[in-house]
């Protein structure tokens, strides 16, 4: 939990370097680069993803504080010169219901429309809710702005973070404890406040790991709709999973839908999760390395689009990273335009026997980038005497810095900000691209994608293909070249049995990157299932983006089948169903 009180501002003498370096703090935050607003605070730590930056500039955030003995979230909005927006909710802060008893606020979204969705944990529940843009209860956001999901209505749960998904809906991942394991979870919302009961099982995506306990504490929402979730298995191994758009584990993705890594033959975790233009996928954490003294060191993960470590990343797809210090571990992570990978996080220092804390930049293959912070390796920010952690970091528009995590004088926790002057735009586009879809419309095929950072963004072309190989043009965008979100359309006309698309997105310097392949089935969709009489397993073939689901005769759930072979061997002889929203297709096991 985390704690908050009312807004006094310290303001730090300026720091100057003779020579200009991405680290440096920016002037135009603060004064200094630097604040700190003296709030007892809790937490702030690992696994919470809480800040957001408008197109305006302005910084949304959420915490919680503490009260007679009870914590309260709360979320707040600073200026783009990190003073508080006292044109916010009650003088720049959302305070949660004082009814509700122990509320803490984990992460938060932004919407297109600027309202502002923020989740969090209540006693043993979790909550979902929406404020308009000036910090008032969006009243028609489920019963009364807000949404309790009891995902185990007898445990504590714990949700870890919110991404935006496809029509104003969101994907929330988390776990619930119980006194002798733990279940990872994923569930949908819609845009009106309910779940969305289509997810998964009944709107509900449960995992474990070998049957153990299972903790996510990232995740990511693919253009194609499709699922990243990263955390750790109950052995504390390095876990990462894809789930395709229905909540079910995605075949084409690792094994089954899972990565799995023994990092260092020790405690392994990932907190952060940033998926590159191309789908390749970054994961960061830290992991207690048994060839280094058992010191906790910060790990980076590269994985291509299909769930494999990326050879040419790091040692075979891993960076460990270890300062001279005890411990340190990277808590959150953000990518700049030109591919470099800014990680934040903390270090213990051995010589203070404090923590600080720490960013550092890699260049795109994962070795250290020795130009950021005039040729040393890494940054540590100390805003008060004792303690300090970045748990969010983000890449403004203008290519600037910004941090945010906790520190801590010699009693109380507060709640810090900093700015660095990054600098860095490079040649990878900056263009955020957060939703890509193609469907099927009345006789032509209806694209539609959602992006935002378009700047610098010369135009969009289309292109077509009968398979993932081949394309041709068949279309063009012009970009709307702005901060803000962007919403795109192109129809295009049948001309075969699957059509395949992509988006080629061309820079105004020239260079281009192409979007993940999407693809529209145009002929009659039909489902077969074969043989019908086994000894060993079915086959699924289907079009159709349905959710299979297995029974007994007894008409008990069993378990999710997917598309393609599914081995029966854990099954009895007998009668079994697999049942769609539309159809039963009866088995028999011999």
């Amino acid at each position: 939990m985390k704690c908050f009180y009312p807004f006094f501002l310290f303001v730090f003498s300026t720091f100057t370097l003779k020579a200009q370096s991405s680290a440096d703090f920016d002037s135009s935050f603060n004064g200094n680069g630097k604040v700190v607003y003296p709030t007892p605070t809790w937490g702030l730590v690992y696994n919470y993803h809480l800040l957001q930056l408008q197109p305006d500039g302005k910084i949304v955030y959420c915490a919680t504080k503490y009260v007679a003995g009870n914590f309260q979230a709360m979320i707040g909005r600073l200026n783009a010169n990190g003073l508080p927006d006292t044109s916010f909710a009650n003088h720049g802060i959302f305070y949660y219901p004082t009814t509700a008893v122990n509320s803490e606020a984990v992460s938060l979204q932004l919407q297109n429309n600027g309202k502002i969705v923020v989740i969090g944990n209540e006693g043993n529940a979790s909550f979902v809710l929406r404020l308009k843009n000036n910090g008032t209860i969006d009243s028609t956001f489920g019963t009364n702005g807000f949404t309790l999901v009891n995902v185990s209505p007898f445990w504590q749960n714990q949700v870890s973070e919110i991404k935006n998904a496809n029509n104003g809906s969101f994907v929330i991942s988390g776990v619930y404890v119980t006194d002798v394991t733990g279940y990872a979870f994923v569930f949908k919302i819609k845009s009106n406040g309910t779940v969305d009961s289509s997810f998964a099982i009944n709107g509900i995506f449960l995992y474990q790991y070998n049957f153990s306990e299972t903790k996510f504490y990232a995740l990511a929402v693919l253009p194609d709709q499709s699922i990243i979730c990263a955390g750790k298995t109950a052995s504390e191994d390095a876990l990462i999973i894809k789930l395709d758009s229905t909540g079910a584990l995605f075949n084409g993705f690792g094994n089954s839908g899972i990565f799995v890594k023994d990092l260092f033959f020790d405690w392994d975790y990932l907190y952060a999760l940033q998926i590159l233009p191309g789908g390749e996928i970054l994961a960061s954490g830290g992991s207690y390395n048994a060839l280094n003294n058992y010191k906790e060191g910060g790990v980076v993960l590269k994985l291509t689009a299909s769930g494999n470590l990326s050879s040419g990343f790091g040692n075979n797809g891993m960076v460990f990273y270890n300062t001279p210090g005890t411990d340190n571990s990277f808590s959150t992570m953000a990518v700049q335009p030109n591919g470099k990978i800014v990680l934040g996080g903390y270090y213990y220092n051995d010589t203070t026997s404090k923590y600080e804390a720490m960013v550092v930049r890699l260049l795109t293959d994962g070795t250290l980038d020795t130009s950021f912070n005039h040729s040393k390796p890494n940054l540590y920010i100390k805003w008060l005497t004792q303690y300090s952690n970045i748990s969010s970091v983000i890449i403004q528009p203008d290519a600037k810095i910004l941090l945010y995590g906790l520190t801590s004088s010699t009693v109380t926790n507060q709640l810090a900000f900093a700015r660095l002057k990054g600098g860095e735009t490079g040649s990878i586009l900056p263009l955020e691209l957060l939703e890509f879809t193609a469907k099927k419309s009345n006789n032509k095929v209806v694209l539609k994608w959602v992006t935002a950072n378009q700047l610098n963004l010369d135009y969009f072309i289309v292109e077509k293909g009968q398979t993932r190989l081949a394309f041709k043009e068949v279309g063009k965008r012009n970009a709307q070249n702005s901060s803000l979100k962007g919403n795109y359309s192109f129809q295009d006309n049948i001309e075969s049995k699957i059509s395949f698309y992509r988006l080629k997105m061309d820079d105004k310097d020239g260079t281009y990157k192409y979007s993940p392949i999407v693809s529209v089935n145009n002929q009659a969709i039909v489902t077969q299932i074969y043989p019908n009489i086994t000894t060993n397993g079915i086959t699924i073939q289907s079009a159709n983006n349905e959710v299979f689901r297995l029974y007994n005769s007894a008409g008990q759930y069993l378990r999710r089948l997917t598309i393609g072979y599914n081995s029966m061997n854990t099954e009895k002889p007998g009668i079994y169903f697999v049942k769609t929203s539309n159809n039963i297709f009866k088995i028999c096991k011999q």
